[in-house]
């Protein structure tokens, strides 16, 4: 019987795994500055009826044309996203493009590099989708350089499978760029090769309701990265261009400012305060950015944390273990060359966000 069970658990999960729907954009980069952007529809859906992406820099820098998104119905009569409902521009400060079907008019069945049918949304009659199909949506010009931080996608609209209507659930929303590895936390920042960086990722970590440098190491590894550590002038000077904003800072009962937390330990039993310094990796220390009067190893301080006795400043003091801070910093040596998920909107709000 437990056998029987099992077997039957999984045929649901697998079914379940089959019913999801899902939303793949794809931004490759076919010259410098130069994208396509394409869309690959999967799961339990009739098709694509909605889509929507952001470039988040200055609109102005931006450009979209979108492909002809057409199929061929049985009147050989060429339908497709209507160029009247193509929106692009300024939304926020950020370049955002999309386009949608009307709901109860005709609409995209399915969409992929195959033909596929216009259908009416009622009656249903289920057309020959080809679904797991790349589509290209259009093209982009923008500033070299960009990344994974650089776009963004949180909405699609589906049909449901009998093609009566849209789907209100939420899908499954996903983004890639081939050949560029994901950020291994969606708020990490890429000190780049190319701008003389490492290939790190970082990421500045707030906890409003506070947290200890022990906490904050421990953190740090289950998200599979370590405590910042901070080897030269110029990756002192990068990650300090990410917390330099009030946000990270706190100032203390004496009126200095304490920045995050990093990963720089004293080895048990240094004497000196200036002595016995490394890195939770094991790398030695063979750059210091302290602030004046820093090292003092008031209180047991064999940690390291941004700080400033006036301002917020690029500059280190040392902290004890217990401490309660607020802000830390994670390093990431190598990302995981996945896809960044995020959950989408409803196809519904989508609709009723471009009908506004």
């Amino acid at each position: 019987m437990k056998k029987i069970v099992t077997v039957m658990l999984v045929i649901g999960l697998m079914a379940m795994a089959v019913q999801a729907a899902g939303v793949c954009y794809s931004f490759e980069e076919i010259s410098s500055g130069t994208w396509e952007v394409s869309v690959t529809v999967t799961g339990n859906t009739a098709g694509l009826s909605a889509y929507e992406f952001f470039v988040n820099v200055d609109p102005s820098l931006v450009s979209y044309t979108e492909n002809t998104l057409s199929t061929i119905n049985e009147d050989f009569m060429l339908v497709g996203f209507t160029p009247g409902n193509l929106l692009s521009g300024d939304v926020d400060g950020r370049f955002n493009a999309g386009n949608y079907q009307s709901y109860g008019n005709s609409v995209i069945s399915g969409i992929g590099m195959m033909p596929v049918y216009e259908q009416s949304c009622f009656p249903s009659q289920i057309p020959n989708v080809q679904l797991g199909v790349p589509a290209l949506l259009g093209t982009l010009t923008t500033p070299a350089g960009l990344g994974y931080g650089d776009f963004s996608v949180s909405s699609a609209g589906l049909l449901k499978p009998d093609n009566s209507g849209y789907l209100a659930d939420d899908i499954t929303v996903t983004l890639e760029i081939p050949g560029v590895p994901k950020p291994p936390s969606p708020s990490a920042v890429q000190w780049k090769v190319e701008n003389g960086g490492n290939g790190h990722w970082y990421e500045v970590v707030v906890v409003p309701t506070g947290i200890n440098w022990t906490q904050a190491n421990d953190a740090a590894s289950s998200k599979n990265g370590h405590l910042a550590t901070i080897t030269s002038q110029a990756e002192n000077d990068f990650i300090f261009s990410l917390i330099d904003d009030s946000e990270y800072w706190v100032t203390d009962s004496y009126g200095f400012d304490c920045g995050p937390l990093i990963g720089g330990v004293q080895s048990e039993g240094a004497v000196d305060p200036s002595e016995g310094w490394g890195w939770v990796t094991g790398e030695a220390m063979s750059f210091t950015a302290w602030a004046p009067g820093q090292p003092n190893n008031v209180g047991d301080q064999t940690r390291i944390q941004f700080w400033n006795s006036r301002s917020i400043n690029s500059t280190w003091q040392d902290v004890s273990v217990t401490e309660t801070e607020f802000s830390y910093i994670v390093e990431y040596d190598v990302p995981e060359p996945a896809t960044l998920c995020v959950m989408a909107f409803g196809a519904a709000a989508l609709i009723r966000m471009r009908r506004a």
